[in-house]
């Protein structure tokens, strides 16, 4: 087991406000590109697919973290709350969905850095009218 984290920093590259239709939930097969593929990666499962149709708000903050036409939510890391709403979509669905695009720095006791992407969910909400 790795060193306990002592230290994340999380900056924002991008902020995606957007209205999208819910395609529901597909299993994604692992892509076998490591060598923990396929039975301790965890790149496989359950992911929420939702088709961008229409940005109401994109605030870029870096080079990175493009508008982009689809976004994912892998069901086994969705915060409790999304998962939830999620599960009461049925595909076609519209929702008003928000997210992030985040670099994350994550520092470990003992030493040893990683850095990587995030894109956390910040909100997802049926559109009823």
């Amino acid at each position: 087991m790795g060193h306990p984290v002592k230290e994340v920093q999380r900056d924002l590259l991008a902020a995606h406000e957007t209205k999208a239709t819910f395609e529901g939930v597909r299993n994604f097969p692992c892509r076998f590109l490591t060598s923990l593929c396929p039975n301790q990666c965890n790149h496989g499962g359950e992911v929420a697919v939702f088709n961008i149709d229409e940005y109401i708000s994109f605030d870029k903050r870096s080079e990175y973290g493009e508008k982009v036409d689809k976004y994912h939510i892998k069901m086994s890391e969705a915060e409790p709350q999304f998962a939830d709403k999620i599960k009461e979509l049925s595909a076609g669905d519209k929702v008003l969905l928000d997210w992030w695009h985040e670099y994350v720095t994550t520092t470990y006791e003992g030493g040893g850095v990683t850095k990587s992407p995030d894109r956390p969910c910040k909100k997802i909400e049926k559109i009823t009218a």
